[in-house]
């Protein structure tokens, strides 16, 4: 059985109200229960950072660091995102 299914019928955005309002609020979605960032960059390298770790995919290898009290997530999110949390005014 396949895990995916795709034809050309048309949709419009409202056709995926639902299932967003569940990824946005859902206890049971992972997203509004802990903190992800993930970014696509040119010839198919993605770096992935939770709260746990953070993940360097470049095509079949995949260097995974797990977070400690050295490497925070809030250090993490900076280096390789340009992003801090909480943000600056």
């Amino acid at each position: 059985m396949p895990n995916y299914r795709f034809d050309d019928t048309p949709r419009r955005v409202e056709d995926y109200a639902a299932m967003a309002q569940y990824h946005q609020t859902s206890p049971e979605s992972p997203f509004p229960n802990k903190r992800l960032i993930t970014q696509a960059h040119p010839g198919g390298r993605r770096v992935t950072l939770t709260d746990k770790e953070l993940k360097v995919t470049e095509g079949r290898r995949k260097q995974v660091t797990e977070l400690n009290q050295e490497q925070t997530f809030e250090e993490m999110l900076l280096q390789h995102f340009g992003l801090s949390w909480p943000p600056t005014p």
